[in-house]
């Protein structure tokens, strides 16, 4: 996680006058939530390395509908913290409170952070079986096609199609 992504949770906004606890359940709230996101990114990583894509594309429904979650508690919490910032909101907090919000807010980030790697880990695991899936489509349109075949010394042979495996050898 970049320093960027690090302010954004630190400095986002909230409104002075939002009781403590209150600002502690959202933030308690989006710790959980965001624990979920990586269990079930995790799930979809292991599905990908055991290429598994009937698991994937369940775990995939589970995604959309978590994401969905997501993006209502982050409406909410915008709603009810407002413009603020939670480092300001809570410097002015009692010791026990602060400390708590500060806590929270550091396994926040190092969750956020791990959800990044797997989430990268992810997306180069699709991006081979995609590859994967688009060579052996072209392999097995082009066994099929017949085609121009030159021997071992440069001469043309006869038009055995484009052969993947060398029955010869």
């Amino acid at each position: 996680m970049n320093k960027q992504d690090v302010s954004k949770i630190e400095n986002a906004p909230v409104e002075a006058n939002i009781p403590p606890k209150q600002v502690l359940k959202l933030l308690i709230i989006d710790l959980t939530q965001q624990k979920r996101h990586l269990e079930l990114i995790e799930e979809q990583n292991d599905a990908l390395i055991k290429c598994d894509r009937r698991r994937f594309a369940a775990l995939h429904e589970r995604y959309t509908e978590l994401l969905g979650q997501l993006e209502t508690q982050h409406k909410l919490r915008t709603a009810v913290l407002g413009t603020g910032q939670i480092v300001n909101l809570i410097a002015s907090w009692p010791e026990s409170e602060r400390a708590a919000a500060t806590r929270i807010i550091q396994d926040l980030q190092k969750v956020l952070a791990e959800v990044r790697t797997v989430n990268s880990q992810n997306k180069k695991l699709i991006s081979n079986q995609v590859n994967y899936i688009e060579f052996m489509m072209k392999v097995l349109v082009n066994t099929h096609r017949k085609g121009c075949f030159y021997g071992p010394q440069g001469h043309q042979s006869i038009n055995r199609g484009n052969v993947f495996f060398n029955s010869a050898v």
